[in-house]
């Protein structure tokens, strides 16, 4: 599983729920052959330690790192990830760190999942800059 959730500076109390959560179960609908967790942080923030966490970091400008985000209440606690949609756009912005492979899957697991419409991914795919990257997978989809 892919999944992309924004650094809220909560510590790694929040990215720990969020990793059980994985375990148990899929946080946004989006399964892909193995989990890992990236977490947005902005522009001109430092990476922070992983703390044995197996975590990867994307930095995000500012409007991309803002949208898109869903709250979700897991265990008492409420943690925030990216919609679907977004997390399949960052998939593939993010594609040569993750795998093509890994973006297509996503891509066509939350199209075969209804867990977007076109218009969430053609808005996510055009503030992560990748509309014409997603193009041709969608209409192998479509």
């Amino acid at each position: 599983m892919t999944l992309f959730c924004p650094k809220t500076g909560r510590g790694s109390r929040e990215t720990r729920l969020i990793l059980e959560r994985c375990k148990n179960g899929r946080p946004n609908g989006l399964l892909t052959a193995h989990v890992r967790l990236s977490e947005g942080l902005p522009h001109g923030t430092s990476y922070p330690r992983a703390g044995g966490l197996p975590l990867r970091f994307c930095k995000f400008s500012s409007l991309t790192h803002t949208q898109g985000i869903e709250e979700h209440h897991l265990i008492g606690a409420t943690v925030r990830v990216y919609s679907p949609a977004k997390t399949v756009a960052d998939c593939f912005k993010f594609r040569h760190k993750i795998g093509l492979d890994v973006a297509v899957e996503a891509l066509r697991d939350g199209w075969r999942e209804k867990k977007f419409t076109l218009e969430q991914l053609a808005e996510s795919a055009r503030l992560c800059r990748v509309r014409r990257v997603i193009q041709p997978y969608l209409e192998m989809l479509t």
